[in-house]
């Protein structure tokens, strides 16, 4: 029985984790250095905002929740293509991100520091 793409991921992500086995759980915590290191920046920046009462940590909260999630997502997919034995996954990939990242920003938005 041929499995579904997605149950197909799940099983290959599911044989890659053993958090039992030796020094994964120091791998990972020297894996998580950089991205911790990064999140105190980004808290630093909210903090700042906040202090001087700049009034951007919505915005900034939003965006750091964007950006989590759009860099999650694309990391996810990446794994799941570049880890497929089949040719086909990675031509697919290519043919749906070329035509892509020639289109024009969407929405687009004219240069707002040009008074109209």
């Amino acid at each position: 029985m041929e499995l579904h793409a997605g149950m197909a991921f799940l099983d290959l992500v599911a044989k890659q984790v053993d958090p039992g086995a030796p020094g994964f759980w120091r791998d990972f915590l020297l894996g998580m250095l950089k991205p911790l290191a990064a999140t105190a920046v980004v808290a630093m920046a909210v903090a700042l905002s906040f202090s001087l009462r700049l009034g951007l940590e919505g915005e900034m909260l939003y965006a750091i929740a964007r950006a989590f999630l759009q860099l999650s997502v694309i990391g996810f997919v990446l794994q799941f293509i570049f880890t497929q034995k089949n040719a086909l996954w990675i031509l697919l990939a290519y043919l749906f991100m070329v035509p892509l990242c020639s289109l024009p920003p969407f929405p687009f938005r004219p240069d707002r520091s040009e008074p109209e």
